[in-house]
């Protein structure tokens, strides 16, 4: 049997979500949620100074419905990071929100736990639902990305325990 870690019927799944408000650091930079970062980095530089503390306290209040409204009002063509500019879905796009992800799982303890216990060694899918925010990743990316970061922890937990 295989979970699905968007499952809204799961209460364990929530903080999977990109919308958790889960909050990480990437490259110096705190972020509240995956889809605060998402949001940011469609913003050309000089108005991500101007609107980034805005979106900061804004973002976790969206709902689904106003954050794709506030993403139709921007132009996200392009995602500008540390001085690049990429397409909008490109394959440096993804890996971008990839690494967000990761950050936001391999610093928050108590999310690497309930992923590893709740999901065992099950297989992991993705169904996304009506207001269920993914970014740019495709649903198998995220089950995949997902099932390497636990596979990762399993690892590293295996190799600790090895040392001690």
């Amino acid at each position: 049997m295989s979970i699905n870690v968007l499952s809204p019927n799961l209460s364990f799944t929530r903080g999977f979500r990109n919308d958790a408000l889960f909050s990480f650091r990437m490259d110096g930079v705190k972020y509240g949620s995956v889809c605060e970062f998402a949001l940011r980095i469609t913003l050309p530089p000089a108005e991500c100074v101007a609107y980034g503390p805005v979106l900061r306290e804004l973002i976790p209040h969206f709902p689904f419905s106003e954050r794709e409204y506030f993403r139709r009002k921007i132009d996200t063509s392009k995602v500008y990071y540390y001085g690049e500019t990429f397409p909008y879905g490109s394959d440096e796009h993804n890996m971008l929100i990839k690494r967000a992800i990761r950050c936001k799982f391999f610093q928050n303890k108590y999310l690497l736990r309930v992923l590893i216990e709740e999901t065992g060694n099950q297989p992991l899918v993705c169904i996304p639902y009506m207001g269920c925010a993914l970014e740019v990743l495709k649903p198998e990316e995220f089950a995949e990305l997902l099932s390497d970061i636990r596979a990762e922890e399993l690892c590293h937990r295996k190799n600790s325990e090895a040392c001690a």
